[in-house]
């Protein structure tokens, strides 16, 4: 999910979007080419099997957007969403090897001038 601001609390948040994870299950993910997306172009692996990524991104776009949030790059959100991996040292993905993922976040981001701090508020397993 792209960034977004809320003036709603954390678990606020998290109990809001929690029906959609209790429903869900692992997505396994098929690593395709790398790219560079968003303003920033961010390096990326992006994912071949998009179906499942997309289909509960919307689901929790759905609810975000009943709670009212602003979302910081609205362009990446909804359609504009393409299911990726962001690169990172130490993580190699290479073109066509699957991964699983069983787990997502909900991470706030703390602006302290250059510096973006990341905070885990909740997690949630995907074991339908």
């Amino acid at each position: 999910m792209s960034r977004f601001w809320s003036k709603l609390l954390p678990d606020e948040i998290a109990d809001a979007v929690a029906p959609v994870f209790e429903h869900a299950t692992p997505i396994e993910l098929i690593f395709g080419e790398e790219a560079t997306i968003g303003p920033k172009n961010t390096a990326v692996h992006l994912i071949k099997n998009a179906h499942a990524p997309k289909r509960l991104h919307l689901q929790l776009v759905q609810l975000l957007n009943e709670l009212g949030v602003t979302y910081t790059l609205p362009q990446f959100v909804g359609e504009g969403y393409l299911p990726h991996v962001s690169k990172r040292a130490g993580a190699l993905f290479a073109a066509g090897s699957h991964r699983v993922a069983g787990v997502a976040y909900l991470v706030e981001v703390e602006i302290r001038g250059e510096d973006h701090l990341r905070y885990v508020r909740a997690k949630f397993d995907l074991n339908g």
